[in-house]
């Protein structure tokens, strides 16, 4: 299933900024628990905030930040949360990917 985030294009003291209008992305039961035993990842609580948890190499710690619908980000804070989700896409994607290679191959049940 896609993630994606709804926005709505808003000027708050002059600064450009993103609302949120609606997040869609998985739970965190949804997902495989070695995704969220790793950094970065992200997935929706059941009151629909989107929690993103990842590393921050410069600063040599890890963060959490919490999205929910009608906040409201500046346009540098949105993209760099979008970079910091593609990044937990990618993440997902190389998780599901070992997973299922390792679930190939021939067995034989003795019965």
């Amino acid at each position: 299933m896609p993630m994606y985030i709804r926005t709505t294009k808003v000027v708050r003291n002059r600064t450009l900024c993103f609302g949120i209008n609606k997040i869609v992305a998985l739970k965190r039961n949804e997902l495989p628990i070695e995704y969220i035993g790793s950094l970065p990842h992200c997935c929706l609580d059941e009151r629909g905030k989107l929690h993103i948890h990842a590393f921050d190499l410069d600063k040599q710690l890890t963060f959490q930040v919490t999205v929910k619908k009608g906040d409201i980000l500046t346009k540098d804070n949105f993209h760099n949360m979008l970079a910091i989700l593609r990044k937990c896409g990618d993440n997902l994607h190389k998780i599901n990917k070992s997973r299922f290679q390792r679930w190939q191959g021939d067995l034989t049940f003795k019965i």
